[in-house]
């Protein structure tokens, strides 16, 4: 059994948080052990060995015996080309240590190069069903932050999201995509299949390989696009009471990270929750003007906060 699949097995393990896993990490550590050598503990020894307080212990117990449970989950995990990034490692993101504390996810799953989360990133979220003009919004806002180096983070949903990465892609820029559920309840569209190169699309998901789609998730997703972040730019939103996009909004809010939106002269139903995140969250408009290609979002206040902020 590898140790990817004894610390996957320790995250769900009941009452093991990222929290615990670091404490046993940086025990382990300082002992100069590892975690093959916790595992091949019995319980007896392991209460005597460490001074772990009672959550811990029942969680490593409870983790040893569901390990080979597991086991064919992560051989299958490995094969695809799906890596685990733990909290403790070096190249796990640290601004999601200092944005979400204690809450901030034990493992991230990631198909393509982790690389890819050393860039400035900025996030750009619209609810699936996004407008024409939304998607016009995306669709050139995605090209604009290409050609200012910034890579964009969104939702791997049919509408926004694919429009975000499909845009980003050809523009010649790097992008990450989050998920709402495990990698093997996902199915990734013909669309996004046809651009995904792991040198440059980066597919992540917080949440163990065979969990399936809940709101809570879509609202995790959505607070971890924007931990991510340097600015958050909600291109639409619904009404105040649907969906997840407000709790990104509250997310972005919570963690201080400079918030935006389109502001239109008309809303339609997509979006009718823009103004509520201008009024409510401080949201900064961001107002069309023309070029070349007609009418573009004027980014250049959501690029300043990005790279100077």
């Amino acid at each position: 059994m590898n140790r990817n699949t004894q610390w996957i097995a320790l995250e769900r393990a009941e009452g093991i948080g990222s929290a615990s896993i670091s404490e046993i990490y940086e025990t382990l550590t300082s002992l100069s052990l590892n975690i093959d050598d916790l595992f091949s503990l019995s319980e007896k020894e392991i209460r005597e060995e460490f001074s772990f307080k009672e959550s811990i212990i029942k969680g490593i117990i409870s983790a040893i015996k569901i390990s080979d449970e597991i086991e064919d989950d992560c051989a299958d995990m490995e094969e695809v080309g799906i890596k685990p990034l733990f909290i403790f490692s070096k190249d796990y993101p640290e601004i999601l240590k200092q944005r979400l504390g204690n809450s901030a996810p034990p493992v991230l799953y990631l198909m393509g190069s982790p690389l890819i989360l050393n860039e400035t990133l900025a996030a750009v979220l619209a609810h699936s069903e996004t407008s024409e003009k939304g998607s016009m919004i995306i669709f050139k806002g995605a090209k604009i932050l290409s050609s200012h180096s910034i890579t964009t983070v969104g939702n791997m949903s049919k509408g926004g999201g694919s429009i975000l990465h499909r845009s980003t892609i050809e523009a010649g820029g790097k992008t990450i995509g989050i998920l709402p559920c495990g990698f093997f309840t996902y199915t990734m569209t013909e669309k996004i299949q046809s651009i995904y190169n792991p040198d440059n699309f980066l597919i992540i998901s917080p949440f163990y390989l065979k969990e399936e789609f809940n709101i809570y998730r879509a609202i995790e997703r959505n607070k971890l696009i924007c931990a991510l972040s340097k600015a958050v730019f909600i291109v639409e939103s619904p009404a105040k009471d649907e969906g997840g996009i407000f709790e990104a909004a509250k997310s972005a809010q919570k963690m201080h990270i400079p918030l935006f939106t389109a502001e239109y002269a008309e809303y339609s139903e997509p979006s009718m929750g823009n103004p509520v995140l201008i009024k409510e969250y401080g949201a900064q408009p961001v107002r069309g003007r023309k070029d070349e290609s007609g009418v573009s979002p004027n980014l250049d206040a959501y690029i300043a906060k990005i790279k100077f902020n």
